[in-house]
């Protein structure tokens, strides 16, 4: 195995015409290797800057001069965040935030630094608050009133706020910023209109079977 470039601590590496990519894991401590489906050294570089997120260590994702200040910003500790929700919730709620994280988080709040992130919470709030949607369209867009238009309701935008602040609380139990997570007030006044149920008639024989 011949190693043909780096990326950080991280190898390129040529296995008999194969690339891979290969990386010492302290905490086993061992080599780790994965096999990268780019054929050329090119496309192994691209390939690599979208793996290695996913299995380096969480303070390296964040830049350093951040990591000395222990500001980190919100993009740099949603793949620590992504990691430890995708062990506790189902497929269902993990693509959902997934989904959420390119329509709301990536461009509403992805630079936001911890230490900002209370003021940047409430503008976001705001936004969701007067953001309008169409059912063809599935996300928030701010836009003028009409009919067909409707705002989010409150319980959709609890929903859409809770990850942020659990983002902000597991980077501060990790020891990868000393912020305390902001605090939002309660949004979901009011439960969920309730789903019409349909009504089925009971013809008299079955009524006088029971």
């Amino acid at each position: 195995m011949k190693k043909v470039d780096s990326v950080g601590r991280f190898s390129i590496c040529d296995d008999r015409g194969n690339l891979c990519l290969r990386w010492w894991d302290t905490a086993a401590p061992c080599i780790h290797s994965k096999r990268l489906a780019a054929r050329s050294l090119t496309a192994a570089r691209a390939e690599a800057k979208i793996v290695i997120p996913t299995i380096a260590e969480p303070l390296e994702m964040i830049a350093p001069q951040r990591r000395i200040t222990r500001d980190p910003e919100f993009g740099e500790l949603w793949i620590s965040y992504e990691r430890e929700k995708g062990r506790s919730i189902s497929k269902h709620w993990f693509s959902l935030l997934k989904n959420r994280l390119d329509i709301y988080y990536r461009p509403n709040l992805w630079h936001v630094p911890m230490s900002s992130m209370p003021t940047a919470l409430h503008r976001f709030v705001l936004f969701l608050q007067k953001a309008e949607y169409t059912r063809n369209e599935g996300k928030a867009k701010a836009a003028a009133t009409a009919e067909h238009r409707r705002r989010p309701h409150p319980n959709t935008i609890a929903d859409i706020v809770r990850p942020v602040v659990e983002l902000c609380s597991v980077a501060r139990k990790m020891g990868l910023t000393d912020i305390a997570p902001p605090r939002c007030r309660r949004l979901s006044d009011r439960p969920c209109p309730p789903i019409a149920r349909r009504r089925v008639a009971i013809s008299p024989s079955t009524r006088s079977q029971r």
